[in-house]
């Protein structure tokens, strides 16, 4: 499982909740940031992911991480929320998956027939 988030959740508070889940964080340490004792729980990689970004660079740390995926998340969300509304009309877990199964195909299908179609020309 990978928790991905933004910088303002590097705390040894949030590291230690992903820890204790065993998930594998993809939060980016904050500028300037210094690596924890070992003992800390989370330290081990976030310690090496300052050692990345200091080895290669915080776009290219935030590309080999994934990171980036979560603004396609956000925006895919968002753009889901803002057409088809910010809550679910089903009151049962069992009924809200079909719901929200609609929803994604309709969004789905909204985003095909908006695409444009291209063709090579000769």
């Amino acid at each position: 499982m990978i928790d991905i988030v933004g910088g303002a959740y590097d705390t040894k508070a949030c590291h230690a909740q992903i820890a204790a889940r065993n998930a594998t964080p993809s939060i980016p340490p904050r500028e300037g940031a210094m690596p924890w004792p070992q003992a800390t729980p989370g330290a081990t990689w976030r310690n090496a992911a300052i050692d990345k970004i200091a080895e290669s660079g915080r776009r290219e740390w935030k590309k080999a991480s994934g990171y980036h995926k979560r603004s396609l998340v956000e925006n895919l969300m968002y753009r889901l929320k803002t057409l088809t509304s910010h809550f679910l009309w089903a009151r049962t877990v069992g009924s809200q998956a079909p719901e929200v199964a609609i929803r994604a195909g309709v969004l789905n299908r909204m985003a095909s027939l908006a695409r444009p179609q291209s063709a090579r020309l000769t």
